[in-house]
C-alpha cells in the first residue's frame, strides 16, 4: 500500500520547467505514460534530462525544438511512437513542458508520496526543484551554502525556451525546476540533514519494544505497547531551525485523530526516572520539535501504536517533514499488525510472487588501487535500478528488461490478464495495456545496471557447439530404462517406497520403505536390468528388516554390504565378494541389545577404513575392530554431550579419510571432524556449525562427499550445498555455497565424476549436474527431472553410479531409473572458457543473451537472495557490456572476463509489497583484485504475475 497525493502544476504558454514531487503510478504499479500524466490537449512537448551537464553550453537561442539533442529524452504529441525517447513519467525529477495554450493550464497530477532526496552531481549543473510551503528568495534559501551553490550560477527557464540567470533576491517557486550548479560533493537536503533507518519511508515493522502509559486512556488499560524509531537531525546551516512534522493522511486532527488506526507519538525519557513517556507533542498531528542551533544535532524518538483488528495487516500514514527555509519532504510512516489476516495484503502465508522493481543505492566501495583496503564511504550515493521476478514456487530471478502486456481478448473489449514478457519473439502473442499516440503498447521496464550474461547453451551458440562435436541425442536424451514396482516380472511390490540404492559389481541393491525388502537386480546391461532376487527378514541370515516409521539403508563399503535397520536398532553385515549371483549372505549382526555393544540406537550410516568400522547411531558413533567381519568388536564409543562432543544429534552421514572422521548432524546443523588416527582413541578436532565462523545455512546437514581436501555437504532444510576446505581439519574454511530452491530443494545425495557433481533433491524430484572443476566458482550444467526419467522421478533421494550410467530412485514412484552418466557431457563452461581464451572475437560467436538469471534463496522478510549456484553474472571478454570489449577496438586484441556476484539480505520487518534490505556485490576481472561495494535497496511489487513469457 502507498498513500497518493495530488500535486498542482501551473503550465504557462511556451516552455516550463517543472519539478514532479509525486510518483505517478497506475493501478498495476507501473509508471504512467507521458500523455496520461500531461494529458491536456495543448501540451505538445515533454522532455527530461538524460544526465547532468558540466558547463553552460545548454544556454542557447530558442529554436522551434530546442531540446532535440542527445542530452534529453523527448515526447512530442505529434510524433509517432518510435520517434519518442521519453515514454513514461517517473516521479521526483524535473521535466520541461511546452504548452501551445493561450493562457495558463492547471494540472493535477496524482502519485505516490515517498521520502526522496536529491543526489547532487558534483561540479555540474543539476536540473532540480524543491517542495516549498511558501515563498523564499534564493539568497535566503541557500544562505550559508553559496560556496556550494553560487547564486550567479542558477538559471531559470523562460517561456521561449532560453535559460536566464536568477537574481539572489528572486523568489523560488515550489514545483519549479532550476539549473543549479553544484561546486564539489554535497549531500545537501536543506538547512537540516535528516537520517533514519529505512529508505523512502519510516518503517516501524510489526514488533513492539516499549511500554508506556496510555496517553489518552482509550484502551481500558493503563499502558500501551509501541514500536519505536529514531529520526536524527543535523543543522548544517548558519541559523537555528526547528523541524516540524505535520500529519497529512489520515486528515484527522484534534480529538478525531484519537481514532486513527495507526497513531504516532513523540516519546521522551521520564525526568529523573528510568523509563519513557509520551513527549510534549503527544500524538503527532502538527508537531514542532526543539530548535536546533547551527552545527548541532538532535534526535526525536517516535512510537507507533497499532490499533486495528481487520482490513489487512499494514497501515501507512503520510506526514510532511518541514526542515526550515520553507522546505519540506514527504515522510510515509508504515507499521504492521501480523495478527490481522484479513485484507488484500495477508492471506495465510505471505505470497511474494510477481514482478519487483526498485533501486539499489551504493554508499560504500573498496579501493580500486589497493587490495584489502576497507570499504570507504562514497562522495554521493550511486543508484542502480533493479528488476527481480519471483515465481509461484518462490524461485527468484534477475531481469534486465520486461514488457508488461495482456492476454488478447476475443472481442477486443474485455481486458485480458496481465503477462510479463522477457522474450521479444513472444511480444506478438499479446497486446498492449495502454494507448499511446493511437497505438496499444506494452509497458517496458528495463535497467542498464544489470545486463545478462551471454547465452552459451546449445541453442544460444549452436555453431560453436556444433564445431565442438556436440552430440544431441547423447546429452538431451538421457533416459535408458526404468525398473518399476509393477513390471509383472515376479517382483511386484518389492520396490514399494524405493528409498535407497547401492551398487556392487554388476548388481543393484534397492531397499523399500514399505516393501521391507532388499531387491537385487543384474544391471550388466543397464538398458535391460533383470531381477535376481528379493530378500526379506529371515532370508540369508537377515534377522531384522523393519522399515515401519523409517527407511532401511543399504551401504556398500569395500567388499561388505551393511543393511541398516533404524527401527530394530540392528545392522546386518553381508559378504559381497562371495555373493552367489549377486545375492549376499549375512556374516554377522550388530545389535543394540548385544551386551558387548554400548549403543547403536537407530543406525544411520557406516564407514569402513581398513580394519575399522565406524557406525553412526542417532547421536552416537561406535568404532569396531572389523579385522574379523564375522565377529566385530567394539573398541571406542562417542556420544553427544559427552567428552566435549556437542553437535552429534541425528547423524546422517559418515566419511573417513586419512585419519579423520567426518560426521554430519541433521538436527544440530553441523559437521564434526574427529581424529581417528588411533581408532581406539578418537578425539574431537573441530566443529562446523550453522552461523559460526562464516558458515551459514547448514540447517539439516545431510549427505557429504569428500574430494581431496574439499568437502561437499548437502543441506536438506536450507536447499543448499556448502563447500568446505578441510586441508587443515582443525580450521575448516567455507569455500563456496550454492542456494537454489529450483535445484537443491531437500538435497539428499551426492555423486562426483570427472569434475561433475550430481545432486539429488527430493522436493524438486530432480538431479542437477554441476561443474565443480573450480569449487570456488561452480556452475549448473543441466537439471534432470520429469521426462528425463520417463516420468519416474517422484521422490528422488538416492543416486548411485555405474560406469557410464547413473541410477536414481523414485520413492513415491516406486521405481528406479537409469540415465547416462554423461562423463563426456560438454559443458557450457568449456565454451565460455574457449571464448575468453581467444585473442580476437570468434567469428561464429552469436550475440545471444539470457533474458533472466537465477537467484538462489528466498524473497521474504529476513530472507536472502544471491547469484545462484555460485554462478555470477558473467560477462565474457567480448560481451556487449564488458568495458574491455577488445574485439571491438582496433588497438586491442585480448580482453578479460568479468564476474559480478551479488547478495541481497531482506530486512526482517519488511512485509507487504515493499521490501528493503542490505545489498553487497563483488566484481572480479575489472581490476587486478576484486572490487566490493555495499548499500541499501528497496523493491516494490508492481505486478503480481508469477510466470514469465
Amino acid at each position: 500500500m502507498a498513500v497518493e497525493v495530488d500535486q498542482e502544476i501551473i503550465v504557462s504558454p511556451g516552455w516550463n520547467a517543472v519539478w514532479l514531487a509525486v510518483d505517478p503510478i497506475d493501478g498495476d504499479g507501473n509508471q504512467r505514460s507521458v500523455e496520461s500524466v500531461f494529458s491536456h490537449n495543448d501540451i505538445t512537448h515533454v522532455a527530461t534530462l538524460r544526465s547532468p551537464v558540466d558547463s553552460e553550453e545548454f544556454i542557447s537561442e530558442a529554436t522551434e525544438d530546442p531540446y532535440n539533442d542527445e542530452l534529453w529524452k523527448m515526447w512530442r504529441k505529434s510524433s509517432e511512437l518510435d520517434n519518442d525517447t521519453l515514454l513514461t513519467i517517473a516521479g521526483y525529477q524535473a521535466y520541461l513542458v511546452r504548452s501551445d495554450a493561450s493562457g495558463d493550464i492547471s494540472l493535477t497530477i496524482s502519485g505516490e508520496a515517498r521520502f526522496e532526496t536529491f543526489d547532487w552531481s558534483e561540479d555540474a549543473y543539476n536540473l532540480v526543484g524543491f517542495q516549498l510551503t511558501g515563498s523564499i528568495s534564493f539568497n535566503s534559501f541557500f544562505a550559508g551554502f553559496t560556496d556550494t551553490f553560487p547564486t550567479n550560477r542558477i538559471f531559470q527557464l523562460k517561456a521561449n525556451g532560453d535559460w536566464e540567470g536568477v537574481n539572489g533576491t528572486d523568489l523560488m517557486e515550489s514545483g519549479v525546476a532550476y539549473w543549479i550548479f553544484c561546486e564539489g560533493p554535497t549531500s545537501f537536503m536543506g538547512p537540516i540533514r535528516v537520517s533514519f533507518d529505512g529508505y523512502d519511508w519510516l518503517d516501524f515493522g510489526a514488533n513492539t519494544d516499549l511500554t508506556i502509559a496510555d496517553p489518552q486512556g482509550l484502551t481500558g488499560t493503563e499502558t500501551i505497547d509501541v514500536s519505536t524509531r529514531e529520526i536524527v537531525f543535523k543543522n548544517i546551516s548558519e541559523a537555528a531551525h526547528s523541524p516540524q512534522l505535520v500529519k497529512v493522511e489520515p486528515t484527522t486532527t484534534g480529538n478525531a485523530a484519537l481514532s486513527d488506526e495507526l497513531r504516532i507519538y513523540e516519546i521522551d525519557p521520564k525526568p529523573g526516572e528510568l523509563g519513557y513517556d509520551v513527549g510534549v507533542n503527544g500524538q503527532i498531528v502538527d508537531a514542532f520539535f526543539d530548535s536546533i542551533a547551527s552545527g548541532d544535532s538532535d534526535f526525536v524518538t517516535l512510537g507507533a501504536y497499532i490499533h486495528w483488528s481487520n482490513g489487512g495487516s499494514e497501515r501507512e500514514n503520510l506526514y510532511r517533514l518541514e526542515l526550515g527555509n520553507n522546505l519540506y519532504y514527504w515522510l510515509p510512516i508504515v507499521a504492521r499488525n501480523l495478527s490481522v489476516t484479513g485484507g488484500d495484503d495477508i492471506s495465510g502465508e505471505p505470497d511474494y510472487a510477481g514482478l519487483w522493481v526498485g533501486e539499489v543505492l551504493i554508499d560504500e566501495v573498496s579501493s580500486v588501487t589497493e587490495d584489502g583496503r576497507p570499504l570507504s564511504e562514497t562522495s554521493t550515493t550511486m543508484p542502480m535500478r533493479m528488476i527481480v521476478h519471483v515465481d509461484d514456487t518462490g524461485g527468484a530471478s534477475l531481469l534486465s528488461a520486461v514488457t508488461v502486456m495482456q492476454e488478447k481478448s476475443a472481442d477486443g473489449e474485455e481486458q485480458g490478464d496481465l503477462v510479463l514478457v522477457i522474450e521479444n519473439d513472444k511480444l506478438d502473442y499479446f497486446e498492449g495495456i495502454e494507448e499511446l499516440s493511437g497505438k496499444r503498447v506494452g509497458k517496458r521496464i528495463q535497467t542498464t545496471s544489470y545486463d545478462m550474461p551471454r547465452d552459451f547453451t546449445r541453442t544460444g551458440q549452436f555453431e560453436l557447439w556444433t564445431d565442438f562435436g556436440y552430440n544431441e541425442d547423447y546429452i538431451d536424451s538421457p533416459f535408458v530404462s526404468a525398473i518399476t514396482n509393477t513390471d509383472g516380472l515376479g517382483y511386484d511390490g518389492d520396490l514399494d517406497g524405493a528409498i535407497d540404492l547401492a551398487i556392487y559389481g554388476n548388481y543393484l541393491y534397492v531397499t523399500g520403505y514399505w516393501s521391507e525388502r532388499l531387491a537385487i537386480f543384474d544391471i550388466s546391461d543397464p538398458a535391460n536390468p533383470t531381477h535376481v532376487q528379493s530378500l526379506a527378514e529371515g532370508d540369508n541370515g537377515i534377522t531384522s528388516l523393519n522399515s515401519t516409521g523409517s527407511g532401511v539403508k543399504f551401504v556398500v563399503e569395500g567388499d561388505y554390504g551393511f543393511l541398516l535397520d533404524p527401527v530394530d536398532d540392528a545392522i546386518a553385515v553381508m559378504d559381497m565378494a562371495n555373493a552367489v549371483g549377486g545375492v549376499p549372505t549375512v556374516v554377522s549382526v550388530l545389535n543394540h541389545s548385544d551386551p558387548n555393544i554400548t549403543d547403536i540406537d537407530a543406525p544411520q550410516d557406516v564407514a569402513l577404513d581398513g580394519d575399522y568400522l565406524y557406525v553412526a547411531g542417532w547421536q552416537t558413533i561406535t568404532v569396531f575392530d572389523f579385522s574379523t567381519p564375522s565377529s566385530p568388536t567394539e573398541v571406542a564409543f562417542i556420544k553427544d554431550e559427552n567428552g566435549g562432543y556437542s553437535l552429534l544429534r541425528s547423524i546422517r552421514d559418515l566419511i573417513v579419510s586419512e585419519g579423520y572422521l567426518y560426521a554430519s548432524a541433521y538436527t544440530d546443523d553441523a559437521v564434526t571432524i574427529i581424529n581417528v588416527a588411533d581408532p581406539a582413541n578418537p578425539f574431537l578436532v573441530s566443529e562446523i556449525r550453522d552461523n559460526v565462523n562464516g558458515f551459514q545455512r547448514l540447517d539439516g546437514a545431510d549427505a557429504m562427499l569428500l574430494d581431496g581436501n574439499v568437502l561437499y555437504v548437502a543441506v536438506f532444510r536450507e536447499d543448499s550445498l556448502t563447500i568446505i576446505d578441510v586441508s587443515d581439519p582443525a580450521n575448516p574454511v567455507r569455500l563456496n555455497q550454492l542456494l537454489s530452491t529450483s535445484n537443491l530443494n531437500s538435497a539428499t545425495d551426492l555423486v562426483l565424476l570427472n569434475d561433475v557433481l550430481y545432486v539429488a533433491a527430493s522436493t524438486n524430484n530432480a538431479v542437477s549436474a554441476y561443474d565443480v572443476a573450480d569449487p570456488t566458482s561452480i556452475s549448473l550444467i543441466k537439471r534432470y527431472s520429469g521426462g528425463d526419467f520417463s516420468g519416474y522421478s517422484n521422490g528422488v533421494s538416492s543416486i548411485a553410479p555405474y560406469g557410464e550410467y547413473l541410477f536414481v530412485n523414485a520413492y513415491n514412484s516406486d521405481a528406479v531409473t537409469a540415465i547416462f552418466r554423461m562423463n563426456d557431457l560438454f559443458r557450457e563452461s568449456d565454451i565460455r572458457n574457449y571464448v575468453n581464451g581467444q585473442s580476437s572475437r570468434p567469428i561464429i560467436l552469436d550475440e545471444n543473451y539470457h533474458s533472466s538469471w537465477p537467484l538462489s534463496g528466498s524473497v521474504e522478510p529476513g530472507g536472502l537472495i544471491e547469484t545462484a549456484d555460485g554462478a555470477p553474472l558473467d560477462f565474457d571478454a567480448f560481451h556487449r557490456s564488458n568495458p574491455f570489449r577488445h574485439a571491438f577496438h582496433k588497438q586491442h586484441t585480448s580482453g578479460y572476463g568479468i564476474q559480478r556476484s551479488l547478495t541481497m539480505e531482506f530486512d526482517l520487518n519488511s512485509v507487504g509489497d515493499r521490501l528493503t534490505g542490505a545489498y553487497s556485490e563483488t566484481v572480479e576481472g575489472l581490476a587486478a583484485f576484486p572490487i566490493s561495494f555495499v548499500g541499501q535497496f528497496t523493491l516494490k511489487r508492481v505486478a503480481p504475475v508469477a510466470e514469465l513469457q
